[in-house]
């Protein structure tokens, strides 16, 4: 890491390079062209494509210009993406009331300030002002309970 000028930008360019290849490994049984124009795959790979040049000019970059020393890594903005890919993971499996204040409660655990009063308040209007809205209103087909209650 001696040469690393800047490993923020070195850093986040693996990390893009990373995710790039994981598009790549997700659209392989993708066909980029078929017999009468672009495939279903040709749009994904594109678009990993385009991160996979992003990446590596940020590790150039990251390389050659100075920048400013990495802060320390701090744990609550990653309960943000816990929460999110908590929701992603059980919206479907466990229905819209659990993976919600499921959200939401990762989601405050995040914020020093928040109380346990204040997360069981929020929890239950969101979840009513969903499936109102939602799921009665809308008509979305989102299961509101786990499938097997």
């Amino acid at each position: 890491m001696r040469h690393v000028k800047d490993a923020t930008s070195v850093l986040t360019g693996i990390f893009l390079l990373l995710v790039a290849c994981f598009a790549f490994y997700a659209a392989r049984t993708l066909s980029n062209f078929t017999d009468i124009g672009l495939g279903p795959g040709f749009v994904p790979n594109m678009l990993a494509v385009i991160q996979l040049g992003l990446g590596l000019a940020l590790i150039l970059l990251g390389l050659t210009k100075d920048g400013e020393a990495l802060s320390p890594w701090r744990l609550r903005p990653l309960l943000i993406f816990l929460a999110l890919a908590f929701f992603a993971m059980t919206i479907e499996s466990m229905g819209l009331v659990i993976a919600l204040t499921g959200l939401i409660f990762i989601s405050c655990a995040a914020n020093r300030g928040t109380k346990l009063v204040d997360a069981i308040g929020l929890a239950v209007l969101v979840n009513l002002f969903s499936v109102v809205v939602f799921v009665k209103a809308i008509g979305v087909s989102i299961p509101i309970w786990p499938t097997f209650i």
